[in-house]
């Protein structure tokens, strides 16, 4: 009787521990870096390679699919700072969806792999003017990352991600690499 009264207060205790798991809310910073490829417009490509690593932020939701400990659909904003590309300031926004695969969130140590899309939204001002021009696209990703955990409820993740868009107009494939390090909690 003993045995099967603490074998269902570990069930329990499991239970409860793996109930924390189920969703959580992250903010991350880090640096980024353009990317570009273009045959038509060489030049263009060139300055956007020479542009500086910008900052971004990146706010994330995610939960369990299913009771899979494993499998994750996360929602990501992400911001990136101006960019100074010869006279015209550039700034970036997008939002993503992503199936994050982890081995168990639970360990101390685990990693994961991301892939996404969603839609990239910039803004480029020339230096001079009073107009701004907007674009949109859709944008692809792709991340591999560690996470640390801190306790029960918290975790620290580095990642690094690639995130590709087609510039139709320009006839260039953008890639902005980046590193971010983020506070991951479980709510």
């Amino acid at each position: 009787m003993k045995k099967t009264a603490l074998a269902f207060l570990g069930l329990a205790a499991s239970q409860a521990t793996f109930a924390g798991t189920h969703n959580y809310a992250e903010v991350g910073f880090g640096l980024s870096k353009w990317q570009a490829e273009s045959e038509r417009y060489a030049e263009r490509a060139d300055d956007l390679n020479d542009a500086d690593p910008s900052v971004m932020l990146s706010l994330s939701t995610g939960g369990r699919i299913g009771n899979n400990e494993n499998m994750w659909l996360e929602l990501t904003y992400l911001y990136d700072s101006k960019k100074e590309i010869g006279n015209t300031d550039i700034t970036s926004q997008g939002v993503l969806a992503s199936l994050k695969l982890s081995t168990s969130p639970l360990n101390n140590a685990s990693v994961y792999a991301k892939i996404g899309g969603g839609k990239y939204f910039s803004s480029a001002k020339t230096k001079g003017e009073k107009n701004t021009s907007y674009d949109s696209s859709a944008i692809y990703q792709g991340a591999f990352g560690v996470s640390f955990r801190l306790d029960h409820t918290q975790a620290i993740n580095v990642q690094v991600q690639t995130l590709y868009n087609r510039d139709a107009v320009n006839a260039t494939d953008n890639y902005t690499n980046s590193l971010l390090i983020s506070l991951n909690h479980f709510i």
